[in-house]
């Protein structure tokens, strides 16, 4: 009952940033994922759900998977599953941080997702500017959503919609090998 009124609360914009549908390929019908290439991220610095902050600077180093997610949709339950799965088989090679596009004041509904999904990787909380696709990400504002940024915090991925444990394994890997592995 309390998600079926979560989620028309969230459909009707009443709540956090509704999911929007996935981008689709004219040529297969299906969700896109987008190589960018190096692409510069703007600089970010979010609030953490533990009271701490996670800044683009702070993920250099690695490739870092950023999962955008929603608390109130089931895609993005799965979404947060299949990136804890990837951070696990690519532990300590790649960085894993979800950012939930919900409303400030719902931090509690934001934290029962968060432990109901066991992540024990940073969980931060989306400005305004990245709930409108104006943030770092531009253009970004559909849950769930995936990008790959490479070990300088440059955007080289990007997937509208949910995109399983095989998939983003495959995505770093390659992603990796182009943009700078081994260094």
């Amino acid at each position: 009952m309390m998600w079926a009124a979560l989620l028309l609360l969230a459909s009707s914009g009443l709540i956090g940033c509704p999911p929007s549908p996935a981008v689709e390929d004219p040529a297969s019908g299906s969700a896109t994922a987008t190589h960018a290439g190096p692409a510069p991220v703007r600089s970010f610095s979010f609030a953490t759900l533990d009271g701490g902050r996670v800044t683009d600077t702070m993920l250099r180093g690695r490739m870092t998977v950023i999962a955008m997610v929603a608390p109130f949709d089931s895609a993005s339950q799965a979404q947060a599953r299949f990136l804890r799965g990837l951070a696990r088989r690519h532990k300590p090679r790649i960085n894993a941080m979800l950012l939930m596009f919900d409303h400030p004041n719902n931090g509690p509904l934001v934290e029962i997702f968060a432990d109901s999904v066991a992540v024990d990787f940073p969980v931060a909380l989306a400005d305004q500017a990245t709930l409108a696709g104006q943030g770092p990400f531009v253009g970004l504002n559909v849950v769930p959503s995936v990008v790959i940024l490479d070990r300088q915090s440059r955007e080289v991925w990007r997937h509208h919609g949910l995109v399983d444990t095989k998939t983003l394994s495959e995505a770093v890997s390659r992603e990796d090998s182009e943009w700078g592995g081994g260094r």
